[in-house]
């Protein structure tokens, strides 16, 4: 399924959400859009099946236009935009746990890649062996280079506790490649 473009997204707001003062405006929607969108669809092909992952995209996007945190500034909005995007991750494994056996994909299923090299794939198998919370946190801060208050933010956790939290996650992510220290 392809993106949506912003101005699509803007136009599926309800018709009480569209008389409503929005928080962006058109312009400054598109200009974040284009800033997040790549990433943080490449933040959830780490936990979504690969034809979920733009749906949950651009549910993220209506969700944060429907919230006055759409007003926040940009490094905040898109701590939150993270935060909205995390939670629809969270509520697509809990749904893909429950459903009986056989029943649509094996709730740790992922699907298929074709890695590039060795690496990689050791990479993408050690990713896979973290909890959801530890991926996210050690994508977040090397991937997206997201500051501690962000990653607390879009978490849910004291910013006091990333430092710890990232350090264990480095630790397992460590183990998981047979790195010694």
């Amino acid at each position: 399924m392809r993106p949506l473009p912003a101005a699509t997204m803007l136009a599926e707001l309800s018709v009480t959400e569209r008389t409503a003062p929005l928080a962006l405006d058109e312009a400054e929607f598109r200009a974040f859009h284009e800033q997040t969108a790549r990433s943080l669809a490449a933040y959830l092909r780490r936990s979504l099946p690969a034809d979920a992952v733009e749906d949950a995209v651009q549910e993220a996007y209506l969700r944060l236009l429907r919230t006055p945190h759409a007003s926040l500034p940009v490094d905040e909005r898109r701590a939150y935009l993270y935060r909205i995007a995390t939670n629809l991750a969270n509520d697509a494994w809990r749904a893909r746990k429950k459903a009986p056996p056989g029943q649509g994909p094996e709730p740790d299923a992922l699907p298929a890649r074709r890695p590039s090299d060795a690496t990689r794939i050791d990479v993408t198998r050690a990713m896979d062996r973290l909890r959801v919370q530890e991926r996210t946190m050690l994508w977040l801060a090397y991937v997206e280079q997201a500051s501690h208050r962000e990653i607390a933010a879009a978490l849910a956790v004291k910013e006091g506790s990333v430092r710890v939290l990232l350090s264990r996650a480095r630790q397992k992510m460590a183990a998981a490649l047979g790195i010694r220290r």
